[in-house]
């Protein structure tokens, strides 16, 4: 989100500086070229800022996982709880830029109990959103 706002506002005063010249310089060397010139320079300076905020918002549309990092240390925090026997499978994706939705498939110790297994989704969840805030919703469900 801030990356578009700067790149937005850099395009806005790029493209007055721009126009401020081209028509100094049509004033002082009585030359029309000097607008059209830059008019065509802000046109071509606000296509490159559109196909950067394109390339940067498309991984976003399309869903876009949490960094390898970062699972591997989602991950690594599940599996430390003692009623987890092992993470099989994670699923993340952004929903906005600053919030991600993830989902864990556990493989919970055999012989627990409801509450021994809602206990450490509580843990995990805890012990996840403490280190990684942007993850706002984590759904945790016992694997096969």
């Amino acid at each position: 989100m801030v990356f578009i706002t700067l790149l937005g506002d850099f395009g806005d005063m790029a493209g007055l500086i721009i126009a401020f010249f081209g028509i100094y310089l049509t004033h002082l060397l009585h030359n029309p070229y000097y607008d059209a010139i830059a008019s065509m320079t802000i046109g071509i300076l606000m296509i490159i800022i559109s196909l950067l905020l394109v390339r940067e918002s498309r991984s976003l549309l399309m869903g876009e996982a949490a960094g390898n990092e970062t699972l591997r240390a989602v991950v690594k925090l599940a599996q430390a709880d003692n009623a987890i026997v092992k993470v099989k499978r994670h699923f993340s994706q952004y929903m906005s830029p600053e919030e991600v939705i993830l989902q864990l498939s556990v493989i919970f110790k055999k012989g627990l109990t409801t509450e021994e297994i809602t206990g450490a989704v509580k843990r995990i969840k805890e012990s996840i959103q403490e280190k990684f805030p942007h993850i706002k919703q984590i759904f945790i469900e016992p694997g096969v």
